[in-house]
């Protein structure tokens, strides 16, 4: 799959790592494209870089990998998102504090949604750590899950067939209303990792008895 990836930060650029050796084709897309292209020089052929508007026109498949103050901008350089796939990572989070952005009475991937007016968005890998996604999925015998949640069955197909590429199982959390939840459990991972001290060598796992 070709697989446009928006954003140069830890988590674009493990995905990107990830996901080319898997087998996709990747353009990183950066405001900065000199950047992106620095980026991509280190992970290989299969790894492009340019502007936010190339690796969305590249991508069979769109993941939005910037800061939450960055959304907007990524966007708005995206350009025509109708019927596209966008794989929404982020996390609304004061990035002083860890917290939530205040007064948020929806989600960012309903944000995203919203904004992309006809495009199929899926929330999914905002509560993976980005060594996670580089280390792998096992911990000691038992594999990390990566929740997400949409309204669309091509978004879904998506996501699935990605996370599961990166070697975790997918979890359906229903619809994507319900990313307000999982960005609750984005900023608790994120809060365990750092300010708590549990380091980025944790994830999440839905635990069934038989």
């Amino acid at each position: 799959m070709h697989i446009g990836i928006i954003g140069t930060g830890s988590m674009a650029s493990a995905l990107a790592q990830k996901l080319s050796n898997a087998g996709h084709t990747i353009m990183i897309g950066s405001r900065d494209a000199g950047r992106a292209k620095s980026l991509a020089d280190m992970m290989g052929s299969a790894v492009q870089g340019g502007s936010i508007a190339q690796a969305a026109d590249f991508g069979q498949a769109i993941i939005l990998a910037v800061t939450w103050l960055g959304v907007d901008n990524a966007l708005e350089e995206m350009g025509d998102l109708d019927g596209r796939v966008i794989i929404d990572i982020t996390n609304p989070l004061d990035p002083d504090s860890y917290d939530l952005i205040p007064g948020m009475k929806t989600s960012a991937g309903e944000y995203v949604a919203q904004k992309s007016k006809h495009a199929q968005v899926v929330k999914a890998f905002n509560t993976v750590f980005a060594e996670t996604i580089l280390t792998g999925s096992n911990f000691d015998g038992a594999k990390a899950q990566v929740f997400y949640c949409t309204d669309e069955k091509a978004a879904k197909d998506v996501a699935v067939e990605l996370i599961e590429d990166l070697g975790f199982e997918p979890l359906n959390c229903g619809e994507l209303r319900n990313a307000r939840y999982l960005e609750h459990m984005g900023a608790m991972i994120i809060k365990l990792g750092y300010p708590m001290g549990y380091g980025t060598e944790i994830a999440f796992r839905l635990m069934e008895r038989e």
